[in-house]
């Protein structure tokens, strides 16, 4: 089903913003074939790559090739069939459902019978001959939309009720390519999952070759028709505006121009690789990168809680079991590799310098180096993909099944993965028993610490220092005390045999958490360029007591260190947000990772006051009315002192406060006291001019919305430039406001 989430967004602002922009061409193509080139030394192409035609939409045809070829590369769950042609199985991944055929003047429709409606019946009947856009069939019939199911769903194509306006049948918004890929793949396997990094013009060209070379097609959205529709190619102007999305498979170093799909023919088309500007035919705006992961290809990293037995043959059995003789005190503080329903050994605990104390270690948070979550650079904009899982009290939010609702009411919920963009829902992404844990036992087993794209370390390699593995341990185990570290303690290897204390819990100086005595980090994952720590606490932490935290924090909550410097965590995300229990007795989160989508910016885009243009582009998702409070997905952005920074709420309400923290003051315009200046205070559009490191904290926004009151809230993250550190932090938008929205991505049933 659709959902409707609302959101607050910041980015470093631009001298001419712009709005998402969508397609407008249809099926019908130039007249104009592209002709045929004889192969150059120049020339790289892309083999392998399918040519679709045009199926409801440019953007999810496009798209669709893309994912037909990895597909064949590797990733085979993607399509149920073959995906070599344009076969009926690709037709239903590119969009599930019936279809409509160009008659010259109208659309002739075959539906799908009522009672099976997928997304052309739901979302692209009626299919409109011109603007203006119709209203969806099923929100004219008030019938409930079916679960995205293909890339067109996953793009939010033909929707009347998109939030960024109405689409007329087969047209898309730009913002919606990257989720059309990551949603699509996500729903396709519960064990994949894809990044998707945009470009602007100016740094495209030397992404093309970089892809192309990699074995990597991409999406382009180009210029291809004027503002009456009439093809470039057939000796028309182009206006100037983006309205095709292409799938490009090559280049020409020499001629400096591109290959592609156009969607309309299915020989491979080369264009001259031009910016946007009325007269340049096929002129390029932006681009798109799509890589996925196969997380079976390599097993998940995992350490375990007191009880766990392991499925026989796994080491988690022969640990639990003491099998060689001592191994019992190692089941705690081994890491191991699961795949394929069983798991094996991947760092025993003497490479982390644990085991080496007469009482029992327990690892309890985990972080392995890894590249393929991209490092967090000053203005980008990052979406963050959260793993995660629960020990066995937890309960969840109900949602939709396999959750942690749904597994926990089955008591098998410690053992297994989910997994959320912070929508106030989850799915499970990996079950217990692939990674050769049990859950039919009393209690079940628990997985404890979590991560799925770490390295693997061969038998007698030490991680070195510039690879170090970072952990936590549980309160009581033996070897904090000897290395004067407590359970708050952010440890890591230190290339030696040992380790040592990486970031401090509640100490001194500038690498620090923020916490308060007798607080345990419970789960743990590390950005990876500038080490940038989220975490979460366990139970009865008194740092969970603090009332600067609005709602009141949980164990279920993700936290980030003490940024500004006050004393305390500042919290991301909230366990609501995640889709656990906050209330009565929380839900608690226990492990922890993250896959990062990063968008590039543009020229200019992160910059001080008055520089740059081009705005970065957000994750709306699906409209419904009957649900417009849901929180909004994640996104990160650095801020340098000294930017301007701009927070925005939902247009066309009333009421606007801001307000900074837990302080029931509202802000006021003017000079802040810090050095920063604030306008914007009782609008939607809160502006904070030259801002400084005082500024950092969780900013709420409330307004009201007919007789709904609204809040959202973002943390803002500024950094100054630390010695060898360059800039460091990060800043996650989780923000719950009205109209916008936000994607739920959902596993194939």
């Amino acid at each position: 089903m659709a959902v409707l989430a609302a959101f607050l967004v910041a980015f470093v602002l631009p001298a001419s913003a712009q709005a998402p922009r969508h397609s407008t061409t249809g099926p019908v193509g130039p007249v104009t074939p592209p002709e045929v080139r004889e192969p150059t030394k120049a020339q790289v192409t892309i083999p392998g790559v399918p040519a679709y035609t045009w199926r409801h939409g440019c953007g999810p045809t496009a798209v669709g090739m893309v994912v037909g070829y990895w597909d064949g590369q590797g990733f085979p769950d993607l399509v149920s069939g073959d995906a070599a042609t344009q076969t009926a199985e690709a037709n239903q991944a590119i969009g599930s459902g019936g279809d409509a055929n160009w008659n010259g003047a109208t659309w002739d429709e075959t539906r799908w019978p009522d009672g099976s409606e997928e997304h052309f019946e739901d979302y692209a009947s009626p299919c409109e001959a011109a603007p203006p856009p119709l209203q969806d069939d099923c929100l004219a019939k008030g019938r409930t939309p079916h679960d995205d199911n293909s890339v067109a769903d996953f793009a939010r194509t033909s929707r009347s009720a998109h939030p960024w306006g109405a689409l007329c049948y087969g047209w898309g918004y730009n913002t919606d390519i990257p989720t059309s890929f990551q949603g699509y793949t996500l729903y396709a396997s519960p064990y994949y999952e894809a990044t998707a990094t945009h470009y602007s013009f100016s740094q495209l060209w030397s992404a093309l070759l970089t892809e192309v070379d990699s074995g990597r097609p991409m999406v382009f959205f180009v210029d291809t028709v004027d503002a009456d529709g009439n093809h470039c190619l057939d000796g028309y102007s182009t206006d100037g505006e983006p309205d095709h999305f292409v799938t490009v498979i090559g280049y020409d170093a020499d001629t400096i121009e591109y290959c592609c799909y156009d969607t309309w023919f299915t020989p491979p088309r080369w264009r001259l690789f031009l910016p946007l500007s009325p007269g340049n035919c096929f002129g390029v705006c932006e681009g798109w990168s799509f890589d996925p992961v196969d997380l079976s290809a390599g097993g998940i990293k995992f350490s375990v809680d007191s009880g766990a037995v392991g499925v026989g043959g796994s080491h988690v059995n022969e640990n639990s079991t003491g099998t060689p003789p001592g191994a019992l005190a190692d089941l705690l503080d081994d890491i191991y590799e699961g795949q394929n329903n069983t798991n094996t050994e991947a760092i025993p605990n003497w490479k982390l310098g644990l085991g080496l104390q007469a009482t029992v270690d327990n690892v309890n948070a985990l972080y392995i180096p890894d590249s393929l979550t991209p490092g967090i650079d000053e203005g980008q904009e990052v979406t963050m993909y959260w793993y995660f899982s629960v020990d066995p009290a937890a309960v969840g939010v109900q949602g939709t099944a396999p959750d942690v609702f749904s597994e926990a009411a089955s008591v098998e919920a410690a053992g297994d993965v989910f997994y959320t963009h912070g929508w106030g829902s989850n799915s499970q992404v990996v079950d217990e028993g692939w990674i050769g844990l049990v859950a039919a036992g009393d209690p079940e087993d628990d997985k404890d610490a979590l991560d799925i794209y770490g390295k693997t370390y061969p038998f007698g390699e030490l991680p070195i220092p510039e690879d170090a593995v970072y952990f936590s341990l549980e309160v009581g185990s033996g070897s904090l005390a000897p290395a004067g570290a407590t359970e708050a303690d952010i440890l890591a290897t230190d290339g030696a045999g040992g380790f040592k204390i990486a970031i401090t819990g509640h100490g001194t100086g500038p690498y620090k958490l923020g916490l308060q005595s007798g607080d345990d980090v419970d789960a743990l994952f590390i950005e990876s360029l500038y080490g940038v720590p989220y975490f979460s606490l366990a139970p009865g932490s008194p740092t969970l007591l603090n009332p600067v935290y609005v709602p009141a924090a949980t164990p279920g909550d993700i936290f980030v260190w003490d940024w500004a410097g006050n004393g305390y965590p500042d919290r991301i995300i909230t366990a609501t947000q995640l889709g656990l229990v906050a209330g009565g007795t929380p839900d608690n989160l226990n492990s922890l990772d993250a896959l990062a989508g990063l968008y590039e910016p543009g020229e200019g885009e992160g910059e001080g006051e008055g520089e740059g243009e081009g705005e970065p582009p957000f994750d709306p998702g699906d409209f419904d009315p009957t649900d417009p409070f849901t929180t909004a997905p994640p996104y990160a952005r650095i801020v340098a002192v000294g930017n301007l920074v701009t927070l925005h709420a939902a247009t066309g309400n009333e009421g606007y406060q801001w307000f900074i923290g837990g302080s029931p003051l509202p802000l006021s315009n003017g000079d802040t006291g810090n050095g920063s200046t604030i306008s914007g205070a009782d609008s939607d559009t809160l502006v904070i001019s030259n801002i400084q490191l005082a500024d950092t904290g969780n900013y709420r926004g409330t307004w009201s919305a007919g007789a709904k009151e609204s809040t959202g809230w973002i943390f803002v993250g500024v950094a100054e430039e630390l010695p060898g550190v360059s800039i460091i932090g990060v800043g996650l938008l989780v923000g719950a406001c009205a109209l916008g929205a936000a994607l739920v991505m959902r596993r194939k049933k």
